[in-house]
């Protein structure tokens, strides 16, 4: 046996090799096979793109990611989290929110690489990256500022779902860009009839909990002019309910139909859970 050299040159390869191939060879993985992959080449070089990928692929099977590997895992992205681009960013971000890792100096660590990169976010990089922050709760300030500022000039190409996540977010890390409500909601405008049910709820429910009505122009409107032709889950309605009262709209004839859609989905609820009993 003898050891591989590998050259500094062939190195930088495999760190900025392609995130799209990376992520398709980790899809392709099961649980146990990403963790024999990193188990066998634990003392080997890994590119940064790999380790955020297999974090991202384990994170949707989180009960086969035992705390201890976790750990060894994320020490192992810290060691390579310079070269860390945003799509990959973004991932581990996900990742981390679906693990609910609470390692606040890995948080602090990936938050820093993300501010180094927050002017090349794509639009759907900087909601899924607002989204975790919101969830997990770490409120870093200057990160978020950032992103939010790099949303208005992305804001064309948020996706519905993703002006309600960001706005979400906005709401619960209670931080405020005025011009960043403003260029999403020249979009929803824009994009009204690509709201789905979920979508004009989360949102309504955000706008209303952000408090801007003077910088909305009218979006808030456009929302509760669709609420009739949407259909909504009972995670959606109690949100839009409080925010149609929130707007002052008080359509007695339409809340009360919204009110009752909850009881139904209540009981088909109650009737799931006695089955699964």
């Amino acid at each position: 046996m003898f050891a591989l050299r590998l050259s500094r040159p062939w190195l930088a390869a495999c760190r900025f090799a392609s995130t799209a191939q990376s992520q398709k060879k980790m899809a392709n993985l099961s649980p146990q096979e990403i963790w024999t992959y990193l188990g066998q080449n634990s003392k080997e070089f890994i590119p940064a793109i790999d380790l955020a990928n297999a974090l991202f692929q384990l994170s949707k099977h989180q009960d086969s990611t035992p705390p201890n590997k976790l750990s060894e895992l994320l020490t192992r992205i810290e060691g390579e989290a310079t070269h860390l681009r945003p799509r990959d960013l973004s991932n581990v971000f996900l990742a981390c929110r679906r693990l609910k890792v609470s390692d606040a100096k890995f948080w602090n660590l990936i938050c820093t690489q993300a501010r180094l990169h927050a002017s090349t976010f794509n639009a759907q990089q900087i909601s899924n990256t607002l989204n975790a922050l919101a969830q997990h709760g770490h409120k870093d300030r200057e990160l978020v500022t950032e992103l939010l500022k790099r949303a208005v000039r992305e804001a064309h190409d948020f996706t519905p779902q993703g002006i309600s996540t960001t706005l979400s977010a906005m709401a619960k890390l209670d931080i405020r860009e005025d011009a960043t409500i403003t260029a999403l909601c020249e979009e929803i405008k824009k994009k009204l009839e690509s709201f789905d049910g979920q979508s004009v709820a989360c949102t309504l429910g955000a706008l209303g909990k952000i408090d801007r009505k003077h910088l909305y122009a009218g979006a808030e409107l456009k929302l509760c002019s669709v609420i009739e032709s949407r259909t909504f889950n009972s995670l959606d309605l109690p949100q839009l309910i409080h925010a149609l009262f929130k707007f002052d709209m008080r359509n007695r004839v339409l809340i009360a139909r919204l009110v009752s859609q909850i009881s139904p989905q209540v009981k088909a609820w109650d009737q799931q859970a006695t089955h699964f009993r």
